[in-house]
């Protein structure tokens, strides 16, 4: 069974592995002035770990939380928002 995939015809089906999550936040420290916190991981999927898709998603949104609550508590404004 084949799948269209665009202008090209796929007869295996699409194997993920790699996931990498990214998020970003900007806090508006006042007088026209912000700060933005950016975040991402990458979790490379071993060939032998098939269906493990969802634990390597979590994983990387977990890093890029600490990393983000990190340069959070580095860089908060002193009014705490």
């Amino acid at each position: 069974m084949s799948k269209e995939v665009g202008a090209f015809t796929r007869k295996s089906k699409i194997r993920i592995t790699q996931i990498t999550v990214g998020a970003s936040r900007t806090i508006n420290t006042g007088n026209y002035n912000s700060l933005k916190i950016e975040g991402e991981c990458t979790v490379d999927i071993d060939a032998s770990d098939s269906g493990m898709e969802s634990l390597a998603r979590a994983t990387a949104l977990s890093e890029v939380k600490k990393q983000m609550e990190a340069a959070y508590k580095e860089f908060k404004p002193a009014n705490g928002k």
